[in-house]
């Protein structure tokens, strides 16, 4: 962990029994919320494949995508929260419930959007969970700087991430996982669109994709030291918010995970331009392009083919290409500002945002309890 300075004093934390029954409720709402599944097409390597065939064609198209989708779930869910909701009446006026609530909130957008999935309502309901925020004209700045860097040297892909190998990504992260005894089985996906991705109790490794040495290295840092380690964090935390999150607490961990492959210098211009072009898809997408011309765009500006679909892919999960979709990648960078802007200021707070799904915004509230 980075910067030990104390960050400003704060007051012993109140008791945690109270939250017990409201913890326990909100961690099974929390773990079938499901909008990033909700929004992840089935079998998207397939589609992915079919895409760049096409395109190598010059055949420009959108996707085909098919969604399973479990309504009834979600509306039960729903149901449910509003329930746990009308239990925090009155507390939610102190600092803490008032952390609950937000959350509770949040989780209520994300079970709207996950319901509209490959729907025409999909695009109003996500950018209800995703709206623009303070840091979006630093975050576009910053997108811009990057996407102009050059590599000053180029190293060849060695090992496809599934590869036995023990060097290759997914050996590192169960080499990893059993060195720091974490709670996580690592496990392989064709289905992902990520490199890697923690779900529940299984880290997920995309199946066959070429990685140089360094894209193994930060890989690990990003999902060991800024997921996994904050997660079994947070388990042994006296209340659950910390592993519940905190509103906007899963976004602003990515901005931590950026922050620290930044710090640990595993971060490079290829991955700066990777990050720039997603977070470039979502603005063209918003600004109101399709699938079609957001790959033209990206491509027009020196984007290579596969990684241009892919970050179109990214941005337009949840949806059929025509309209708007999902546009998380825009939190990367935006959550990034305000990770290094607090850090820069307080490095003490890194130890709470490294303690669970924490929001920058909600570092005061929960110091005492770290």
């Amino acid at each position: 962990m980075q910067g030990r300075a104390p960050g400003p004093v704060a007051a012993p934390p109140p008791d945690a029994s109270r939250w017990a029954a409201v913890d326990a409720e909100l961690a099974r709402l929390v773990g079938g919320v499901g909008l990033l599944g909700a929004a992840t097409p089935r079998d998207p390597h397939v589609e992915h494949a079919r895409l760049l065939a096409d395109y190598s064609r010059g055949r420009e198209r959108p996707p085909a995508w098919t969604y399973d989708v479990d309504r009834p779930l979600h509306a039960l869910r729903l149901h449910a929260l509003d329930a746990l909701a009308r239990q925090l009446r009155g507390v939610e006026r102190t600092p803490l419930g008032a952390l609950y609530r937000a959350r509770i909130d949040e989780i209520r957008l994300e079970l709207e959007a996950a319901l509209a999935a490959g729907t025409p309502h999909f695009a109003e309901r996500v950018r209800a969970r995703y709206p623009a925020s303070a840091e979006q004209e630093r975050a576009d700045a910053l997108a811009a700087r990057w996407c102009g860097e050059a590599d000053a040297e180029v190293t060849a892909a060695s090992l496809a991430s599934d590869d036995p190998d023990p060097r290759s990504l997914v050996s590192r992260l169960r080499a990893e996982v059993a060195r720091r005894r974490l709670p996580f089985t690592v496990r392989t996906s064709r289905s992902i669109s990520a490199l890697a991705a923690i779900g529940g109790d299984t880290l997920w490794v995309a199946e066959g994709r070429p990685l140089t040495a360094i894209d193994v290295e930060r890989t690990v840092v990003h999902e060991i030291e800024a997921h996994a380690l904050p997660r079994t964090r947070a388990r042994a935390l006296p209340i659950g918010i910390f592993a519940i999150g905190t509103a906007r607490g899963n976004d602003d961990q990515e901005g931590y995970a950026l922050w620290l492959e930044e710090a640990r210098r595993v971060s490079g211009p290829g991955r700066r331009r990777e990050l720039a072009a997603r977070h470039r898809a979502v603005s063209q997408m918003r600004a109101g392009g399709d699938f079609v011309s957001v790959v033209r765009a990206l491509r027009g500006s020196g984007v290579p083919l596969e990684a241009s679909l892919r970050a179109a892919e990214r941005a337009f999960r949840g949806s059929h290409g025509v309209q708007p979709g999902l546009g998380r990648e825009r939190v990367y960078l935006e959550a990034l500002v305000r990770v290094r802007h607090r850090l820069a200021a307080l490095p003490g707070d890194e130890r709470v945002l490294a303690a669970g799904q924490v929001a920058v915004d909600a570092i005061e509230v929960l110091r005492p309890w770290v």
